[in-house]
């Protein structure tokens, strides 16, 4: 199959207040109600609906205090408040197609790679190189004239070559010679996420992209009828 060039379609938890409040915690409101009751006129003593809705602030106290501590057990399980609002968010894009810097592929089961690129203008030729692990160049595909703009690239590399993730790098060159700028780009449906390092990585195409260069979020795909 011919090398294709397509034109491609077009933290958050707050910091927890350290220091003193004036905000009455659960063991103070339970002892306000036991005074409360204690001390009440026995000729006027507290109304059933409104001792229940005291026991029932009471009740949201509590749940509120359980689901603090919990959010706080989280964070500091993934090292952070910082670190866990950016896995729930990075949580939340699993299903959905994202554009992400970066330099990774894949050669699928049908032996096909393809790259998305955004040129800053106009290319006489452009240029892949598909790489290995060890960062060793293992193809590498040639295309002709390129549009400016973000092109899919997508070429079927060495049939010796393995189907799994890889590595590429451009070069676009002008019609004059001079070189043009061109950026590199994962785009694909995140299929999960993986802490790395303390980093969190998305999983997109088989490959892992960092989540700090999410660049794009679309809307997830339709389901199929």
């Amino acid at each position: 199959m011919p090398p294709v060039i397509a034109g491609a379609a077009p933290a958050l938890g707050a910091a927890p207040i350290v220091g003193k409040t004036s905000a009455l915690g659960k063991e103070d409101f339970l002892k306000l109600l036991i005074t409360q009751l204690k001390n009440q006129d026995p000729l006027n003593p507290v109304q059933g609906a409104e001792f229940s809705a005291q026991l029932a602030q009471f009740s949201a106290l509590e749940q509120m205090t359980e689901i603090n501590s919990g959010i706080t057990n989280l964070a500091k399980s993934f090292g952070g408040n910082a670190q866990a609002s950016q896995v729930a968010f990075a949580a939340g894009l699993v299903g959905r197609e994202v554009v992400v810097a970066g330099n990774t592929t894949t050669v699928d089961a049908n032996g096909m790679a393809r790259a998305t690129v955004e040129l800053l203008g106009p290319a006489g030729s452009v240029t892949v190189q598909l790489m290995n692990a060890a960062g060793q160049v293992v193809d590498t595909q040639a295309f002709g004239a390129t549009s400016g703009g973000r092109q899919t690239l997508t070429w079927r590399p060495d049939p010796a070559l393995p189907a799994g993730p890889y590595s590429w790098k451009v070069t676009a060159v002008g019609r004059d010679g001079v070189a043009v700028a061109a950026k590199q780009l994962v785009v694909g449906s995140v299929d999960g996420l993986e802490l790395v390092g303390g980093k969190v990585m998305l999983r997109v195409g088989g490959a892992l992209v960092p989540a700090d260069e999410l660049l794009e979020i679309r809307a997830a795909a339709a389901a199929a009828p």
